[in-house]
This record gives C-alpha cells, sequence and structure tokens, in this order.
C-alpha cells in the first residue's frame, strides 16, 4: 500500500534541510526521518535551536528570579517590551517546545518545576492571575481552579516529554476517566447553560469534570501513547471523532467558579472554521489540527478532516516551487495565545520561507499517518 508520505512525490527532507529554520531541521531530522540524538547532524540542529533568535528572545523576557513570564500563566497580551507585556507562562513553554528545545537542558529543567508544581493539585504554589478566581479561604473553588491548571500543566509536560512523570500519569489516567464517562452521553450533559459575555461571544458553561476537545486535551493524548491507547479501549477516543466530525455552532467553552468564569477554552478549529475560512489566512490553525489528529490515529477516521488535508495536498506546486502555493492560504498571526505551533520560521522573508512552515507541518502529519498504520 502506498505511503501517505509519497503523496507529496518528492522526498521533502533534503528540501527541509536545505532551506528549513534551525527547528525545522531538527524537528525533520527527528520527527520524519526518525533520526536520533546520538546522530552528529541531530546534535548540531538542536545546537542551533538553542541559539535561535526566536527562542533567545524567549528567555530574555524570563523572570529569572520567580521563573515566570510575566508572572502570569495563562494570558496572553500583544508583547509591548517597554511596558513589560507579552505572553505568560504557558504560551512561551510551549513555544520553547515546538521550536525544539532540548528538555534535558538545565535552563529547561527548571522551568519544568513550575508545572509539575501545578500538576499536584494538593500543592501550596502560587496561582498568578487565578488565584483571584478562587480565594485561599474557598477550598472547593481552590480545588476546582487547581484540578484545571493541573490538566492544563499535565498536557504541557507531555508536549514536553514528561509524560510517564507519576504525577503527569495520575492526571492524565483521570482524564480518561473522564473521556470515558463522556463518551456514554450525546454530549448535552457535559454544558450546564448558555452564556453571553459583552462584547466577546457565546459560551457553553462546562460542568465540573466534563471534557472538551481543546488543544490541550489533544496534546496528552498526541504525545503519549499510552494515554492515547488507553482513551481509545474505553471509547473516549472514538467519542472525540464523533464530536468533531461537525461544525459546533457554539464552540467556546467556559469553566466558572464561585460564578467567576476563570478559564475560556476553544475546540479544534476544525469545529469551528469551514473549508473557505481555513483558506482566508487560517490554514496554520488546520494544519495543528490535522497533525493532532495523525497522532492520535483520528484523522483518517474522521471523514471531515480526511477531506480537508485532502484539500491542503491540492494546493501543491513542483518540488522546486516548494511543493506548496501559500501565497493566498496562510496568514501570519501577530498573537499566539493558541498558536504555538506556527510558524516556525522567524520571517517569511525570501523566497521559500512560508514554504518551509507549510512543508514541514504537512510532511509531518503525512509521517505520523505511515506510523499509526505501520508503514
Amino acid at each position: 500500500m502506498t505511503r501517505w508520505i509519497n503523496r507529496l512525490h518528492a522526498d521533502p527532507v533534503p528540501w527541509l534541510l536545505e532551506y528549513g529554520c534551525a527547528p525545522i531541521r531538527y524537528r525533520t531530522l527527528t520527527e520524519i526521518a526518525g533520526r536520533n540524538g546520538t546522530d552528529a547532524e541531530v546534535a548540531a540542529a538542536r545546537d542551533a535551536c538553542a541559539a535561535y533568535k526566536p527562542v533567545e528572545d524567549v528567555w530574555q523576557l524570563q523572570d529569572r528570579r520567580t521563573g515566570m513570564w510575566l508572572n502570569k500563566l495563562l494570558q496572553y497580551e500583544p508583547p509591548i517590551k517597554s511596558r513589560h507585556r507579552g505572553p505568560g507562562f504557558v504560551n512561551q513553554f510551549l513555544f520553547l517546545v515546538e521550536r525544539g528545545w532540548d528538555p534535558s537542558d538545565a535552563c529547561f529543567v527548571d522551568v519544568t518545576k513550575t508545572l509539575l508544581g501545578l500538576v499536584q493539585e494538593e500543592g501550596s504554589g502560587d496561582l498568578w492571575e487565578l488565584k483571584g478566581y478562587a480565594g485561599t479561604n474557598n477550598v472547593a473553588a481552590m480545588q476546582q481552579v487547581r484540578r484545571s491548571m493541573a490538566e492544563i500543566a499535565a498536557a504541557c509536560l507531555v508536549r514536553a516529554g514528561f509524560g510517564d512523570n507519576p504525577a503527569v500519569r495520575a492526571v492524565t489516567q483521570r482524564v480518561v476517566k473522564d473521556l470515558a464517562r463522556c463518551s456514554q452521553f450525546e454530549g448535552g450533559e457535559r454544558f450546564d447553560g448558555v452564556l453571553e459575555v459583552p462584547e466577546d461571544a457565546v459560551y457553553r458553561r462546562l460542568r465540573v469534570d466534563w471534557c472538551t476537545p481543546d488543544m490541550f486535551l489533544f496534546y496528552m493524548l498526541a504525545f503519549h501513547q499510552d494515554t492515547c491507547s488507553a482513551a481509545a479501549k474505553s471509547g473516549g477516543l472514538a467519542w472525540l471523532g464523533k464530536i468533531l466530525g461537525s461544525i459546533d455552532p457554539t464552540p467556546r467553552r467556559v469553566r466558572e467558579v464561585c460564578g467567576k468564569k476563570f478559564l475560556k477554552l476553544k475546540d479544534l478549529g476544525l469545529t469551528v472554521w469551514t473549508r473557505e475560512e481555513f483558506a482566508d489566512g487560517r490554514l496554520g490553525y488546520l494544519l495543528h489540527d490535522l497533525e493532532m489528529l495523525a497522532r492520535t490515529g483520528l484523522l483518517t477516521k474522521v471523514p471531515a478532516a480526511l477531506e480537508l488535508l485532502e484539500w491542503v495536498l491540492s494546493l501543491r506546486k513542483s518540488p522546486e516551487d516548494g511543493f506548496f502555493d501559500v501565497a493566498t492560504t496562510v496568514g501570519r498571526h501577530k498573537t499566539r495565545s493558541q498558536y504555538h505551533y506556527f510558524p516556525l520560521e522567524e520571517a517569511w522573508k525570501g523566497k521559500h520561507k512560508k514554504s518551509t512552515d507549510v512543508v514541514f507541518r504537512v510532511a509531518l502529519i503525512l509521517s505520523q499517518l505511515d506510523k499509526s498504520e505501520g508503514k
């Protein structure tokens, strides 16, 4: 049977290694070509990731005393150095991981300690901007906030390769049980109301302990095989595939505690936008979602997702032009509150820069499909 990666009609690896930035070269070697860390070329690319200017810029913004970025966990603000504004901890952590930062590096190990503290739901660590939503005198509210934050922290750690940490596994195992419970219902039971946030959007309020298919949930499944396998056995993974099969008119979710909206979530873009909307500057979001589905084995089981993949493949041009026509289909977003993954290139100045971002992500998706099918 034909391998998915052959749909590109040419081996993308040499092209990506020639034209891609350091993170693309490193991840091409390790995630597409399958070469290990002892390989000299892999080691050189990994070292180049640490010296990559966008990565260095993120480290310069970190508060060395607290290990935090702007003393925020989740909030995102457009970066303004002079006003001490920008992304919070979770955004910056995922930004570094996506760009190939080595988790064994001493600096990175120090950063993971903050997330490991948050995974411990009974811990006493500071919740920064979230602590005001519960208050130390409201035990039940604090537990709810910590539970949600533990899931986000666990997702980040799984994405960084720490999925086998016992505290992280405890969270992922609980999430698998929650997914199994959700799979027993049609979906309405996950919510206990609809509310409108003025000048924002309409949200469905999630019940406590119920799941929504946002990117953090998918990170736990996509980057840890044991968690994904357990969800498949329990029926939770199939349930996710079912609810991703059509666009939800109200895809935004909100968690409340003590009547306060403390966490806004949004399902994957597949449940939000049509192909025409993805073509209008949102292709990066689609590539992210397709990667998550490919890693979990769901992509070929969700007809709407498979149709979108076929559409992406139809955009290709000849190899010497960079494989894909991306001029009218990719928007370079100024913010990355849920956009850590694309683009990896520092700038798109030059003939190949947009294309290397798109070709790498498409090749990664296809290689993951081949792995899931044992090719």
